[in-house]
């Protein structure tokens, strides 16, 4: 999963904290801490829930956020947003991106 931004450079010289979560069905991470994460392959289970979320934590409050993306696994392997917390689609996105390939 990676946290994306439009503003790539400005986001690197805010020296922001990332910090990762994946709860559902058996599936319970803790909290993971990066810009991005690699989940390990099988974690998700067809036919269940789980809530990915996301903490951005800065220096100045008016930058830190919270986003989570809820998802439905299926048993072809693929993931479905079923509901997000706004800006939390691009998150999602590119997580998508990087969990496929």
């Amino acid at each position: 999963a990676t946290l994306c931004s439009e503003t790539e450079s400005t986001v690197d010289n805010l020296k922001l904290q990332y910090y990762w979560s994946v709860n559902g069905h058996g599936v319970v991470t803790g909290q993971l801490i990066g810009k991005s994460i690699t989940l390990p392959a099988g974690i998700l289970r067809g036919g269940y829930s789980y809530i990915l979320s996301a903490t951005v934590i800065s220096d100045d409050p008016s930058i830190m956020g919270i986003g989570q993306v809820n998802l439905t696994a299926v048993s072809q392997g693929l993931e479905v947003v079923v509901q997000d917390t706004g800006w939390s689609w691009l998150l999602y996105k590119q997580w998508w991106n990087s969990y496929t390939t």
